[in-house]
């Protein structure tokens, strides 16, 4: 789908401009550009890439439910971001789930293919 192509181009594109800024505040902008997307979908969707998927995790409630899921989400979606990187590890760290830090370590570190790694690091 053309709009769908054209927000995760906006979104690596606001990603890439704003070096300087911390990981924390990209991701705010991400959720701005996100939320007036969310408008012209009205629906719920797929998520289609780590800048989407960093921001659930950023407004995600850290319930078990929840952290299921996104560990499920995960599988979806690739990295290469190093901010990105460290940004999930202490997010991990923090709700202490050790295999999704180890996930993160070899699917950044090795370029492991996502999708494949989640069948051997649950």
């Amino acid at each position: 789908m053309k709009a769908e192509q054209n927000l995760q181009e906006r979104l690596e594109t606001m990603w890439l401009t704003n070096a300087s800024l911390s990981v924390e505040e990209k991701i705010r902008k991400a959720l701005e550009i996100i939320g007036g997307w969310e408008q012209y979908f009205r629906r719920e969707r797929d998520i289609h890439s780590i800048f989407e998927y960093i921001c659930l995790v950023e407004v995600s409630d850290r319930e078990p439910e929840t952290l299921e899921k996104l560990r499920s989400l995960r599988c979806n979606v690739e990295n290469g971001y190093s901010d990105i990187f460290k940004y999930l590890i202490r997010f991990w760290q923090s709700v202490n789930i050790k295999t999704s830090e180890l996930f993160e370590c070899l699917a950044f570190s090795y370029r492991m293919d996502a999708g494949s790694l989640c069948k051997y690091v649950k």
